[in-house]
Parts: structure tokens; sequence; C-alpha cells
């Protein structure tokens, strides 16, 4: 299973930032939730749905092989997709970022 199947698995639902509730995420949201392991309910807005910097971080926990160049476009990547309610797309960022070997 892929890091992006893993985490779509524990949080299968996300929404759009213009949606943004209590215990609703972002796929942005979703990879800061599962790295910290902590229930939904326990996170402020700002990590359910992240800034590109602070996810372009959480990118890096998942795959250091990054640079903070990429880890930030595909922070940008998975940001706009999911805004724009592409979420397949927003999710196949997410993988790429997870496997992506920096050049």
């Amino acid at each position: 299973m892929s890091l992006a199947n893993d985490i779509r698995y524990h949080y299968p639902h996300p929404v759009e930032e213009s949606r943004a509730a209590d215990e609703r995420y972002c796929i942005g949201g979703a990879c800061v939730m599962f790295q910290k392991g902590n229930p939904i309910s326990s996170y402020p807005n700002c990590d359910r749905f992240p800034e590109e910097a602070i996810l372009a971080n959480t990118l890096q926990t998942y795959n250091p092989a990054l640079s903070d160049r990429e880890a930030y476009e595909f922070a940008c990547s998975i940001i706009e997709h999911n805004d724009a309610g592409r979420f397949a797309e927003g999710w196949a960022a997410l993988d790429l970022a997870s496997i992506r070997v920096s050049k």
C-alpha cells in the first residue's frame, strides 16, 4: 500500500478549504494529522488545512530525499488540486511526493 493510500484509508473524505468546519480536513491536513497520529478533533484549523510551508515540511518527513523546492512545489500542487475539488489528482500528487527521488 502506498503512503497516499494509507493516509486516504484513515482520512477518506477531504473537503475544499472553502468548506472548512469542525472535523473536516483537506488532503494536506490528512498528511499532517496522519504524521502526528492524533484524532481529528484534537487539531486546530491550521493543521487540518495547512499552509504550503507546513505541508512541505510534513512531506519532507515522509520523504527526506525531497529538496525544499520540490517539497514546496508538491505541497502547492496538493493544495491547488484539493481546493479545486480535484481530489484524485491531489492524492496522486501526494503519492508522487512520497516516492520522488530528488534530482
